[in-house]
């Protein structure tokens, strides 16, 4: 009987804690977002590098310095197009000398003419 008493004595404040009022845990306030479904078009860009079919080498036909490029790499052109524009300076010059040496030789010839 004693057994009894001491047990119920011992489960009383268990069965006394168990019967308050419930408690409430303090709530807190937090913000929401409301999802919509819509569509949305996305940006990539990826490095690349592009090989033409072919490879076309581009060559004068008379050495010189580049002055000006006439076209940027990649653009598109046609045949006759100007390219490239090279320094005139030498070229005049030796075309000055050229026509002086004609003048020169037809000199030459009208003196040989005179005097034979």
């Amino acid at each position: 009987m004693k057994k009894i008493i001491y047990l119920m004595l011992c489960c009383l404040p268990l069965f006394a804690a168990c019967g308050g009022q419930k408690q409430e845990l303090p709530g807190e306030d937090y913000k929401t977002l409301t999802v919509t479904t819509s569509d949305q078009t996305l940006q990539t860009t990826y490095p690349v590098t592009l090989r033409g079919r072919q490879t076309v080498e581009v060559r004068p036909q008379v050495s010189g310095t580049i002055t000006k490029i006439c076209i940027n790499e990649g653009d598109a052109v046609r045949q006759g197009q100007v390219l490239f524009i090279i320094d005139q300076v030498p070229y005049q010059a030796a075309l000055e000398t050229a026509l002086a040496n004609v003048k020169s030789a037809e000199a030459k010839l009208q003196t040989a003419k005179l005097t034979a």
